[in-house]
């Protein structure tokens, strides 16, 4: 039967930073773009989620489970700097090897390797810890399909290393929750519990035909998934491309959210020419303080990699369809995206003479340093919205693992 290996690194953020500094070790660390009582946690050490700080939890409730926890900023080369050295342990092995994350990659073994799936498994977590970073851990799931893997993955953590199997399937299905399946949130839980569907054992086990007349081809889908099938092809076309900051302090005025959003066009600029698109659609949105709710519009665009001709439409957007509650975070999300082709140049004078500059400003950038160079309306701007890595698919480190 085939097999995946999953590899989720534990608390990575933290137990990065607790890695880089010693002093930090044992401690309850958690990592906020924001350190301020409404800032959010975006990961936390091993150490502070045993006390029950996770990601989500405000700096200030943090501070009240753990009066001595230490709080950082997040620094996203060096997270990028370690999933580049634990890619390379596990592209030595004979498999197909696809980053999920900035700290999960799964690993589609060969033939001959299914067999030493979890010898395997053992072997990459010790060589993280040697090659890697001793005080690194890691957790492994091993199934017949990546969906299994990753379901295998989550329930040893943190330090794990389970496989699914034909015989202990059911066994270990029986023990979660639908909410515990990757791809099931509450929404999609819910309509499964109005179906009469209440348990990931109830999806392996009902009749195929049944769940298709209760939920449709999803029901089936899961169906197959659950009984180890691999059905879900692998799409690593980049759809969309967007940058977020969270706010000091949660504001609704246009003026005040101006200086971040020129920040976010211009890095989205940025990266659509490095990677060679043309974005083709805009979202602004943005996570409102108080209601919990979102706010968000879209529109189409011309096809540009221009950061003057994001800004304009974004901000546009902004002035004309204002946030009704002050937003705790702002984003910015180009979609559509199509290559560029560099060998048709416009035909006016005034496009490729401005292209030229872009490419050159790019250049200085690029080897001085980020914002070296800079629109003048960007004056000012240097401490906003600084460098961030997705929990999600980081396109950059996509396109390394398809170029090597």
């Amino acid at each position: 039967m085939p097999k995946v290996l999953h590899l989720d690194m534990d608390s990575f953020f933290a137990t990065v930073e607790q890695q880089s500094r010693p002093s930090l070790r044992g401690r309850s660390v958690g990592i906020a773009p924001v350190d301020s009582p409404g800032g959010t946690i975006v990961a936390a050490s091993i150490e502070a989620k045993k006390f029950g700080v996770k990601t989500g939890t405000k700096v200030a409730e943090a501070r009240e489970l753990i009066p001595d926890i230490v709080i950082l900023p997040p620094t996203p080369n060096k997270y990028r700097v370690v999933h580049r050295r634990f890619r390379s342990i596990m592209q030595e092995y004979r498999g197909i090897c696809k980053p999920r994350s900035v700290d999960e990659i799964a690993l589609w073994l060969e033939p001959s390797e299914w067999d030493r799936a979890s010898e395997i498994g053992v072997d990459i977590k010790q060589r993280i810890r040697d090659e890697v970073g001793e005080w690194l851990s890691s957790s492994v799931g091993i199934g017949p399909n990546w969906l299994l893997a990753k379901t295998a993955c989550s329930i040893r953590k943190p330090d794990g290393l389970l496989e699914i199997t034909e015989g202990n399937r059911r066994d270990i299905l029986a023990e979660l929750d639908l909410t515990d399946l990757c791809g099931i949130a509450g929404r999609m839980a819910a309509r499964m519990n109005l179906a009469g569907i209440r348990t990931p054992l109830d999806l392996h086990d009902m009749k195929p035909w049944e769940l298709k007349h209760r939920l449709g081809i999803i029901g089936y889908y899961w169906h197959l998934r659950l009984n180890g099938y691999a059905i879900d092809t692998e799409d690593w076309a980049t759809k969309t491309l967007g940058h977020s900051s969270v706010l000091p302090r949660p504001t609704a005025s246009p003026e005040d959210l101006k200086p971040l959003l020129h920040k976010l066009c211009h890095r989205i600029a940025r990266r659509l020419r490095q990677d060679s698109w043309l974005a083709q659609g805009l979202v602004i949105s943005g996570s409102m303080a108080d209601w919990g709710d979102r706010w968000v519009h879209s529109v189409k665009l011309n096809p540009t990699q221009r950061r003057d001709e994001l800004f304009q439409t974004a901000w546009g957007l902004l002035k004309s369809r204002p946030p009704a509650a002050p937003l705790r975070k702002l984003a910015v999300t180009t979609y559509n995206l199509r290559p560029a082709n560099p060998k048709q140049p416009s035909l006016l004078e005034t496009d490729r003479r401005t292209h030229s500059a872009l490419i050159g400003t790019d250049a200085v950038n690029d080897r001085w340093g980020e914002f070296t160079v800079i629109p003048a309306a960007m004056m000012g701007t240097e401490e906003v919205a600084g460098d961030a890595i997705a929990f999600g698919q980081d396109l950059r480190l996509q396109r390394e693992t398809l170029d090597s």
